[in-house]
């Protein structure tokens, strides 16, 4: 019988004392050798096809051994029989393939700037060499509304509010403000007003609320009015008034116990300096109404909303789901359009990264509870508008959460292919997220269906429509940065190719739908500028790009869309008509005359 050779080694050794404790007992025990493992190990051995018929060794590189390589044959890999090998061999050479995968995948995308992957700024565009823009002047402020002693009798004042005078003031304020942040109580909004109108203000955070919804009520006209009131109308004038007389109001809230209310202030405090241009000024409204968000019950207890069930029939429920809409919408509300300014503004101690930017909160607000009213519309009923208002609140919502998860799917992208070029890669993904796309805007509700030509739309799929086109632009983006970029796509990338024109189409596209709707003044106006003036330094840049490989090779893969030049003078037209109100709008106007001398005498 054979004998142990762990065994044989230590019976043998005449060093070791006999009265040694057993190995049963034993705290402090040898270890034991190489040699004495409990499986046979084996030595792996293995070879391409080639070098195994030539009895030859084989250096076993990848994707071809040196033998294979010099000579030129096709080097078959022979299969590793991992039945031949211990445990922990074969736990090792697992280790050593995911290794390599991941290393592979390093090395295919390590020539990838990740940070081009989305949608830049404007500043950032006027850098590109190919456009040359940096000689224009720098952004500027947005010019303040300027008011004068002579306000007051163009329109109306906080000192004498009648209810005749602002119930049109709180129907267009409803009907096209409201509508697109569902974040007062109709029903309580208007008996507020109408206790002002015959107690008279006092100085209140309700007041402060009260004058801020009259300000936007009379900047407010409907989205198919063919004339805008201007900086000097009566209509703006009396906002003017009205705004004023809130911000005198506005630090009451913040000793306030109510912090919704605070926020909701804040809130419309923003969305009214945005709507007269003042971007930092809304920035910081925004972020403060944000702040006063942080302390809501629903932070802490996420679940909650989704634990809960509201009977409306018990008021203590009732009272429970109407405070977490009012907590949820505010938050929301205030939450994407400070994120949305702060992309817009040079603010280096809130910078974010780029996955970080398109990040939205998880949840969806809960709708109020639906309850008779006093105050029924003469045209429609309250009823009917809020169920547009939050139908159109929540389809925003899965489109920004849609538009968060693509964005992060694009920048984390990894080709499954070691050998496989990332945008090649990336192309073939595009097509779910073109999918995920349009399976949203078939799912739409019927009032809000993006079905119909764009001069039929109303406000709300206005900017829905708008929405999904930046989406649209995020999905296409690295494609048209490749091509401005250089990247070859001749031979084979017909898909690249493909990919590139869609997205040029979407930005001629974007310029032709925005001008329907560009005199509508709202807090989202100054977006819709920078938006229409990227796409047209887009177009600009890609038109040169396109010619300098025309001169270069002689032949270009790619084509311009159709109406591209128009579409760009678009944008001209655009910023001109906004220019003597912002400074932003101003300076957007000089970038894209300045971006149209490179391209007005080239013909593409």
């Amino acid at each position: 019988m054979a004998q142990n050779p762990a065994f044989v080694m230590e019976s043998s050794s005449t060093d070791t004392p006999s009265n040694l404790p057993s190995p049963s007992t034993a705290g402090d025990i040898r270890r034991t050798p190489r040699g004495a493992a409990a499986y046979p190990r084996k030595r792996a051995i293995t070879a391409c096809q080639v070098c195994r018929a030539r009895r030859t060794k084989c250096d076993n590189r990848k994707p071809s051994c040196s033998f294979c390589l010099k000579v030129g044959a096709q080097c078959i890999q022979s299969a590793v029989d991992l039945s031949r090998f211990d445990p922990a061999s074969i736990k090792i050479l697992e280790q050593l393939s995911e290794l390599k995968d991941a290393m592979g995948k390093c090395e295919t995308v390590s020539d990838v700037d990740r940070t081009r992957l989305l949608p830049p700024s404007i500043e950032a565009i006027c850098q590109w060499p190919i456009l040359d823009l940096t000689p224009v002047p720098p952004r500027g402020e947005g010019l303040a509304s300027t008011s004068t002693d002579t306000d007051t009798g163009k329109g109306l004042s906080p000192d004498n509010l009648e209810i005749r005078l602002t119930r049109p003031l709180l129907d267009r304020f409803f009907q096209y403000v409201h509508v697109k942040n569902p974040v007062l109580d109709e029903t309580y909004t208007r008996r507020l007003v109408a206790y002002f109108c015959v107690e008279g203000l006092d100085w209140s955070p309700e007041s402060c609320l009260a004058l801020l919804v009259l300000a936007l009520g009379a900047t407010a006209t409907p989205f198919e009015g063919p004339d805008q009131p201007g900086k000097d109308s009566a209509s703006i004038v009396s906002a003017r008034s009205f705004y004023k007389a809130a911000q005198k109001r506005l630090a009451l809230t913040v000793d306030g116990p109510d912090r919704v209310l605070e926020a909701q202030c804040y809130f419309l405090s923003g969305v009214y300096a945005a709507t007269v241009f003042q971007l930092d000024t809304a920035w910081k409204l925004f972020l403060h109404a944000l702040a006063c968000c942080q302390t809501f019950q629903f932070q802490s207890t996420p679940s909650s909303p989704d634990t809960q069930v509201f009977d409306p029939v018990h008021s203590e429920r009732t009272r429970g789901r109407r405070t977490l809409s009012r907590e949820q919408t505010i938050y929301w509300s205030s939450w994407k359009s400070e994120r949305e300014l702060r992309s817009q503004l040079p603010v280096p101690d809130f910078a974010l990264s780029q996955t970080e930017m398109v990040t939205y909160p998880h949840f969806f607000p809960t709708p109020p509870v639906n309850e008779d009213v006093e105050f029924p519309d003469p045209s429609e009923s309250l009823h009917v508008r809020e169920e547009q208002s939050w139908y159109f609140y929540l389809s925003e919502i899965s489109l920004r959460r849609l538009a968060s998860c693509i964005a992060k799917g694009i920048v984390q992208f990894y080709p499954t292919l070691p050998e496989e070029h990332f945008l090649d890669g990336l192309a073939t993904a595009t097509r779910i997220h073109e999918s995920q796309a349009e399976e949203w805007a078939i799912r739409l509700p019927r009032v809000l269906s993006l079905d119909q030509p764009p001069e039929t739309d109303d406000i709300c799929r206005f900017v829905l429509r708008g929405h999904l086109l930046n989406l649209y632009e995020s999905i296409y983006w690295p494609f048209i940065d490749a091509l401005i970029s250089g990247f070859p796509m001749d031979g084979e990338r017909v898909l690249l190719r493909s990919l590139v024109l869609k997205g040029l189409q979407k930005h001629a596209e974007r310029l032709w739908v925005n001008h329907a709707g560009y005199k509508h003044r709202h807090h989202g106006t100054l977006f819709l500028l920078r938006n229409c003036s990227r796409s047209a330094l887009v177009l600009v840049a890609a038109a040169l790009a396109i010619q300098r490989q025309l001169d270069k090779e002689g032949q270009c893969g790619v084509t311009m869309p159709l109406g591209w030049r128009e579409a760009v003078l678009l944008a001209v037209e655009m910023n001109r008509y906004w220019a003597g109100e912002s400074a932003d709008a101003a300076y957007l106007g000089r970038v894209v005359e300045a971006a149209w001398g490179r391209v007005e005498g080239v013909d593409i």
